[in-house]
């Protein structure tokens, strides 16, 4: 199936009541120092790649601690470095608990706040 054109499944007019019913506590605001650390570095450490796993899906933590700190680094070293979009988030669903919202997670923190994030709640809202 290819979708030339995709909608939003409810008026646009809706999308500041729905935004308005969405609240979560801002225990993550550490997360923004994350930043300037992973730029300095040029790379994710495990315990970097476990805290945004922790975040975005707790429930991939278990499979994430299965990679070893030196594959996780030199992964996304790889990521981090390269120009190639396909291969900066492709890449990192390399890591053992890292699927595409994850991945996409993870470059927020790196190349900046504007980076998306994948959401499936999200995408949901979204039709072909």
């Amino acid at each position: 199936m290819t979708c030339d054109q995709m909608e939003i499944r409810f008026p646009l007019n809706q999308v500041q009541y729905w935004a308005d019913r969405y609240s979560f506590p801002r225990a993550d605001i550490h997360l923004i120092e994350l930043h300037d650390v992973i730029k300095e570095q040029d790379y994710f450490t495990k315990p970097q790649l476990l805290e945004l796993c922790r975040w975005k899906s707790p429930r991939a933590v278990p499979k994430a601690k299965r990679n070893t700190e030196s594959y996780v680094q030199e992964i996304t070293k790889i990521s981090l470095k390269t120009q190639n979009e396909r291969l900066r988030i492709e890449v990192l669903t390399l890591l053992d608990g890292v699927s595409w919202p994850i991945a996409s997670a993870l470059l927020h923190f790196y190349i900046n706040n504007t980076y998306p994030i994948l959401d499936v709640r999200a995408l949901w809202y979204v039709r072909c």
